[in-house]
């Protein structure tokens, strides 16, 4: 996030305008620029704002803001602001006021990422800048200052080598990749992305995934882009889309955000779905779904944040055991349907988002050092 869009937030925060999702973006931002020894906002008077929000408590007792937030003031080289925050709701629940201790923590895991060449060679990405990782087919392959790829033309590129790259994200790794056709995309936790080094100009580009990434395909009516999973087949000729497709996940999401694309079930050629900007696909082995939903939600995780809808528990302990890097263990059964909904950094110490679950009073948690156990309270 850029200065002047978390100064933004910053303001929008103070005046009590900020929704739930902005706050925990700027919690995000605040927590990734301090880790990289950044200075963030060094124009906006820090002071002024510890006093207006301190001078807010003293006066109300609690932070003029129509949801709960939990607030911390932090100090760097100067005074500085943290607004961190998460909310939790479940359905008739009764809140507990104690809050749960747990003999161990989590952080989020500092898994590799891992390009393979298509000579097999393997290189550990970095968030270094590297004007030039390797050279395939006529293709510079770089590295961006703040951790992405780029495919470059740099002579005589010849598609008709077909060689393949594979990009692989660690647990606790998001990485960005601009392809040679100038289509971007980002890639979630523990996924993986093969793609041509080069395209054909005039033939379908095809990338195959597993796991869950963000396209914004680069528009070629000449050249169809398809993207491939185990059980799905999404075409699209230039448009923004969130595909979440894990090995072993019992519901596949397509979310498109611009343009239109049509989705395919390869176990059953006949099955298409075709969606417009701001619906969601959701399928399993014997159903498709499609539902109108905010699309920018399901790009939450681009953005340093879990986002949970009216979400499962399961679904969610998955995504929090990809992101930690640990096994989750239900031992009772029962708590696997219970709906949440919330936002909060993906940057917090799994102990932090599983407190305020079980505050909730419907499940409780352990942590222990191998694995996280979920069962009834």
């Amino acid at each position: 996030m850029d200065y002047s869009k978390a100064r933004d937030l910053i303001k929008k925060h103070l005046s009590g305008k900020s929704s739930e999702q902005e706050d925990a973006v700027l919690e995000s931002w605040y927590i990734q620029a301090t880790e990289n020894a950044e200075a963030p906002l060094a124009v906006l008077d820090y002071d002024q704002i510890e006093k207006e929000i301190l001078g807010r408590l003293r006066q109300n007792q609690q932070p003029v803001l129509k949801r709960p937030v939990w607030i911390r003031i932090a100090s760097t080289a100067a005074a500085m602001l943290i607004l961190g925050m998460m909310v939790f709701f479940i359905r008739n629940p009764q809140r507990k006021d104690d809050h749960p201790v747990y003999s161990h923590d989590f952080a989020p895991a500092t898994g590799e990422n891992i390009l393979t060449l298509s000579d097999g060679r393997k290189i550990v990405l970095n968030d270094s800048a590297n004007p030039e990782i390797a050279k395939e087919s006529g293709v510079n392959i770089s590295g961006g200052k703040d951790g992405h790829l780029i495919y470059r033309i740099t002579e005589n590129a010849d598609s008709r080598d077909n060689q393949q790259n594979t990009l692989h994200t660690g647990n606790g790794q998001n990485y960005k990749i601009i392809l040679q056709d100038g289509t971007t995309v980002w890639l979630n936790a523990r996924s993986s992305l093969s793609y041509p080094v080069s395209f054909n100009a005039a033939g379908e580009r095809i990338v195959k995934l597993s796991g869950e990434a963000y396209f914004e395909v680069h528009k070629n009516a000449r050249s169809p882009f398809k993207v491939i999973t185990e059980t799905e087949e999404v075409r699209v000729l230039g448009t923004h889309f969130n595909l979440k497709a894990y090995p072993g996940q019992a519901v596949r999401q397509t979310t498109l955000l611009e343009g239109s694309i049509e989705v395919s079930n390869l176990g059953r050629p006949g099955l298409k779905k075709t969606l417009k900007p701001g619906q969601q696909l959701s399928s399993d082995n014997n159903l498709s779904v499609v539902t109108e939903v905010d699309a920018d939600d399901a790009i939450a995780w681009k953005e340093g944040l879990f986002y949970f809808n009216d979400q499962r528990l399961d679904v969610i302990m998955q995504d929090i055991s990809r992101w930690y890097n640990v096994p989750v263990v239900f031992s009772d059964e029962s708590v696997k349907s219970i709906l949440y909904s919330g936002t909060i950094s993906r940057y917090s110490n799994v102990s932090q988002i599983l407190s305020k679950i079980e505050q909730m009073g419907a499940v409780k948690f352990r942590i222990s050092a191998d694995k996280i156990t979920v069962s009834e309270e």
